[in-house]
């Protein structure tokens, strides 16, 4: 009898420790899970035909798990029907009764609001004529839904937003993904697809078609990726999930898409930083410096044996770097959050430029022909196509290339100008750098994406800006995207009014003019007043100062 009871005290003894363990390894499963716990409690003892659902994106909820009375609960469907939860089929539910619904794929698209908190879980008594959200009661105060717990989201579930801009190409990485919902279009950038444009990973893109559907051609978005995206209107984007892990491996393969030109660089890899805060280039590329040949980022550009970038240039968290290397390799993201500012490229006052997706870096070296300048500019024909405020030497210019494309047998021009005397500028001569003799030659400049110049001045010649009152015709025209309104003043003039008008007569738009190597400009981004797009059609500009007044046509096909 006494060797029963020891043998029946070991059972016990194993059988608690193997549901003290069970326990432990099924919290530790919820806790990873997408699960709600939820309790209903009435202040009747029994309700007919109870509805529930998630109150999110307009979704449903179908079967998904079982309760403690047997009877299956739901997640989120498309279709409006409402699951009907009732105990053993008889339509009565018995409160108090605790539920815990397992959030499925499509529960919490990225941007969307969080249901896991209280308030977000309905459930609806038809019989009765109420309706309860979390402990909010419509028609009725004789039940009342709780979230009692919440294990979801997982621990280290977070938000991220990113400002995304209508004025230039945003280049940027999505440090914040939750693997469930990567894919672009159904989850990350659903909140914007009404305000977006385009976005491009390396050779590929997402797009509308001419349908009107918008094509996937990168796939599901990578936090170790980075992608440059052009919207339509000012933004902002909320991304949920996971932080990547701060020492996930980056690979990067070698160039094998290069340009004609010595220094020959290509597409490059499309890296993201996932890693919060900013610090200093050279620090964050440390581990592979022998191995690359350039970095393009947006504000500054390194091209091995050309230009080194200032100190002050940074690596900041949520940024796209472009990245080539001369042969296959590996790295991590080190040294991050130790205080470091992120750079920002000083914005030019007198050259005025449009972005584009890409561009060719151009490196001015110190002469003295550039004493006293504040700003230098390139101009591809007359249209300035990049300019840089003058900080240190060598002076990094983003020469943008509309398309990727490469604009053959039409040479650069440089132009500076100084803030004391905005009125003339100079057209300057050109020496570019030549491997070959390792010196500087009197060459011209070729504006092509796959290549970069290292570049000096000379003294040019001086280009003042005409002082006669003309307006010019818009570019480019038919219109499509944006335009440009060029115009020149008297001497006496130093302001003007750029009114847009449709056919009918009525006030489209006013723009505010700036200075421009041509005189002034007023850029129309096809917006009314309230920054609505308009529909495509015959536009009117006038331009008005003093007594001064011209109005030209212009064709808008959007």
């Amino acid at each position: 009898m006494k060797k029963r009871n020891q043998i029946s005290k070991i059972i016990l003894k194993k059988f608690i420790f193997l549901l003290f363990t069970f326990m432990i390894f099924t919290s530790y499963l919820r806790a990873d899970s997408r699960w709600v716990e939820i309790e209903i409690y009435s202040d009747v003892s029994k309700i007919n035909d109870c509805y529930i659902f998630i109150n999110s994106y307009e979704k449903y909820l179908e079967k998904v798990d079982e309760t403690v009375m047997g009877d299956d609960i739901a997640v989120l469907r498309d279709t409006q029907t409402l699951y009907n939860y009732n105990y053993n089929g008889t339509g009565i539910v018995v409160p108090p009764l605790t539920i815990n619904i397992e959030l499925d794929d499509g529960d919490y698209p990225n941007g969307t609001t969080q249901i896991w908190g209280q308030g977000d879980v309905g459930f609806y008594y038809p019989d009765q004529s109420y309706y309860a959200i979390g402990n909010d009661v419509l028609q009725s105060d004789e039940a009342f839904v709780e979230v009692t717990s919440a294990s979801y989201p997982p621990v280290g579930y977070t938000y991220r937003t990113s400002a995304l801009s209508s004025s230039s190409w945003n280049w940027v990485s999505f440090p914040v993904l939750d693997p469930d919902y990567v894919d672009p279009i159904d989850y990350v950038l659903e909140p914007i697809l009404d305000d977006l444009d385009e976005v491009l990973h390396q050779q590929d893109e997402i797009y509308k078609d001419n349908q009107g559907q918008w094509q996937n051609e990168i796939g599901d978005f990578r936090s170790v990726d980075g992608y440059k995206i052009d919207m339509d209107d000012d933004v902002e984007l909320e991304v949920a999930g996971w932080l990547e892990d701060p020492s996930t491996v980056m690979y990067l393969d070698e160039d094998v898409s290069k340009g004609p030109w010595s220094p020959m660089l290509g597409i490059g890899n499309w890296i993201g930083c996932f890693v919060p805060g900013s610090t200093a280039w050279q620090t964050a590329f440390s581990q592979i410096m022998d191995e690359i040949t350039f970095i393009k980022a947006d504000d500054w550009s390194y091209v091995k044996g050309y230009s080194v970038p200032s100190s002050f240039c940074t690596v900041d968290y949520g940024k796209l770097y472009v990245v080539g290397v001369s042969e296959d390799c590996s790295f991590t993201w080190t040294t991050f959050g130790k205080g470091s500012n992120p750079y920002v490229k000083p914005e030019t006052i007198i050259f005025t430029y449009e972005e584009e997706a890409d561009y060719m870096p151009i490196f001015v070296d110190d002469t003295d022909a550039l004493d006293g300048v504040d700003e230098i500019g390139v101009f591809l024909c007359e249209e300035c196509i990049g300019a840089s405020v003058i900080e240190e030497f060598p002076v990094f210019i983003p020469a943008y290339v509309e398309n990727t494309l490469i604009k053959e047998d039409v040479e650069l021009t440089f132009r500076t100008a100084c803030y004391d005397d905005k009125s003339i500028m100079k057209n300057m001569s050109i020496f570019v750098y030549d491997e070959k003799e390792k010196d500087f030659i009197e060459d011209i400049v070729v504006l092509d994406n796959m290549n970069s110049a290292l570049i000096k001045l000379g003294i040019g010649e001086d280009i003042e800006i005409p002082t006669e009152f003309s307006v010019h015709q818009n570019y480019p025209n038919p219109v499509k995207g944006t335009t440009t309104i060029s115009f020149t003043l008297p001497e006496d003039n130093k302001e003007a009014q750029v009114t847009i008008y449709n056919i009918k007569g009525q006030i489209v738009k006013e723009l505010e003019a700036s200075v421009s190597n041509k005189g002034f400009n007023a850029v129309w981004d096809c917006t009314d007043k309230s920054n609505k797009p308009v529909s495509s059609g015959i536009y009117f500009y006038n331009v008005t100062s003093g007594e001064y007044s011209e109005m030209k046509k212009m064709l808008l096909a959007q």
